[in-house]
């Protein structure tokens, strides 16, 4: 239950992400009307400039928050500083758009005074025009939408209603009553459009990262993961703080063949099943297991420090050892598994000298000496203090002779 709430939170973040990415994506195509408009407006209170000193002051600033706006959704879309939280660039954005409507706000407060009923009409429609274009940048967020509609329509409903232009713009702030009604129910509809078929986009990605048998992640999903969490591991280790480890272990069901040879495939699925149950029931929450392949699991241990992985890959090999496997026709069967782990950065001196990929194989390498010594068993295989000493450690050297490779202090088997 704690899994599917995880699963159902990362999926709405990844939800709410792809959305506020969109905001700032359609951005520029916005900022260019933006632009258009503004000169519009300016060609449209030509003759009233004059009149007043506020118009001027109005207009000028929201010129400058228009140029502002273009600076700071540049720089918000690098996700880098205080931008990097989906939240942050969502408020940003919104204060800006907000700021944005003000800026007509106060335009049509100074200058409504001065217009008369033909201009008002003209300038409602300009207005009415840039909310319904804003719906294409914006339409992905109804709160951003409405903080940008409602202060430029608001402020007209109310000064076309009660002001002094007679029977001419009479019908004008029931027009733009109606225009708002359906601006917001289409602003809703745009986002509910667009949230499915994120959602939809997102949920078909993740079934392509998982086990079709025992619904864990996949070897795809695992070459993906690996590739960014190798990263932060190894900006880790190039500060001052704390020196995460990952910790890869490799498992795998003794004598499986012979399930599917006695009972069928069918009990072999189950079986699987069953060991992919046992195994995410038994690593923490901030772990990954994937299935590799046939029976073989990997399983990604985060850690800061120490080492976790004897104790986890133990628990694990105790539970497998303890449980009765379920076959579809009602018999139980007992099972053992044999482990190999080995652990990224594998030399501690020289923490880009092997890959995840090699530390892998380290890890199956131990695996096979678990089978060797009679299964059922737990291998690991560590940096010894020849490879700590020179930085480096040969892979197939190791894999072709662990033994010889443990003598030599390449490596320190473990178990």
């Amino acid at each position: 239950m704690d899994e599917g709430r995880e699963s159902a939170e990362h999926l709405r973040e990844a939800v709410e992400e792809s959305l506020v990415d969109e905001l700032y994506a359609r951005s520029r195509a916005s900022f260019l009307g933006l632009g258009l408009v503004l000169v519009i407006l300016r060609l449209l209170l030509d003759d009233v400039f004059k009149r007043s000193r506020e118009i001027p002051y109005a207009f000028g600033f929201l010129v400058a928050v228009f140029l502002v706006r273009i600076v700071g959704v540049s720089y918000a879309r690098r996700k880098s500083g205080w931008f990097a939280s989906t939240r942050h660039r969502h408020v940003a954005f919104a204060i800006g758009s907000s700021i944005t409507a003000l800026g007509f706000c106060a335009i049509n407060v100074v200058a409504f005074p001065h217009l008369d009923a033909v201009q008002i009409a003209t300038l409602a429609v300009c207005h009415t025009g840039i909310t319904a274009i804003a719906l294409l940048s914006i339409g992905t967020s109804p709160i951003v939408y409405h903080l940008y509609m409602l202060p430029i329509l608001g402020p007209m409903l109310v000064l076309t209603a009660i002001g002094p232009h007679g029977a001419g713009l009479r019908l004008l702030p029931v027009m733009i009553v109606l225009f708002m009604t359906v601006l917001s129910m289409m602003a809703l509809n745009e986002y509910r459009t667009r949230r499915d078929n994120i959602l939809l986009r997102l949920r078909i990605a993740d079934m392509a990262l998982v086990d079709a048998l025992t619904q864990l992640r996949n070897r795809r999903y695992l070459q993906e993961f690996m590739g960014t969490e190798v990263e932060q591991v190894l900006r880790d280790w190039a500060g001052k703080g704390p020196r995460k480890k990952l910790w890869l272990m490799m498992v795998d069901l003794d004598h499986f063949k012979n399930v599917n040879d006695r009972f069928g495939h069918d009990a072999g699925d189950a079986v699987l099943r069953q060991l992919g149950a046992i195994l995410r029931d038994t690593v923490r929450r901030q772990d990954v297991v994937a299935r590799w392949g046939g029976e073989e699991f990997v399983i990604v241990a985060r850690d800061v420090e120490g080492g976790p992985a004897g104790a986890l890959a133990e628990r694990i090999r105790e539970r497998v050892a303890a449980h009765r496997f379920a076959l579809p026709g009602g018999d139980t069967i007992p099972l053992t598994c044999s482990i190999g782990y080995s652990v990224y950065p594998f030399v501690a001196t020289s923490p880009r000298a092997l890959a995840w990929t090699d530390v892998l194989a380290l890890a199956d390498a131990g695996l096979y000496r678990a089978k060797q010594q009679g299964r059922n068993r737990v291998a690991g295989i560590l940096s010894g203090e020849t490879a700590d000493k020179s930085g480096s450690a040969n892979v197939d050297e190791v894999k072709n002779d662990v033994e010889r490779a443990s003598q030599s202090g390449i490596v320190r088997l473990v178990g």
